[in-house]
């Protein structure tokens, strides 16, 4: 019976830190707001994008530089991890809902984005022309 007792209220221990961190806020994650938060980050990286191509959920981006290299932005956890490099190192595919980019090395994941048909189409055939 004692035993009962201490995981009950080890249990309702935990579900109140559950509780309070989710009232505090850390159910929320970190999220590209768009076309002018990518801009942004570029411009925090002394870049300048012709082309800006963000997920619709938010989770990573894609952008070509005035200098004409690859721009990627994709959130890591609460903050947004950046990456710039010739458009001869990455890979970019076409994928049912989006398009997806792979990178050298181990140091970055592939990035994803989940875009409407136009849009994929669109970007990465002037991608392909350009480069």
């Amino acid at each position: 019976m004692e035993t009962l007792l201490v995981q009950a209220a080890s249990l309702a221990g935990v579900g109140l830190l559950v509780g309070l961190a989710w009232a505090f806020g850390f159910r929320q994650s970190s999220k590209l707001d768009g076309e002018a938060a990518v801009r942004a980050l570029a411009a925090a990286e002394g870049e300048t994008l012709e082309t800006v191509l963000v997920d619709q959920r938010g989770r990573a981006a894609l952008g070509k530089t005035t200098s004409g290299a690859l721009f990627a932005a994709k959130i890591v956890g609460g903050d947004v991890a950046v990456r710039i490099m010739p458009f001869s190192e990455a890979r970019l595919r076409r994928t049912k809902g989006g398009v997806r980019a792979r990178f050298p090395g181990l140091a970055w994941d592939d990035v994803t984005l989940v875009l409407d048909a136009d849009a994929r189409r669109d970007w990465i055939g002037g991608l392909q022309s350009e480069s």
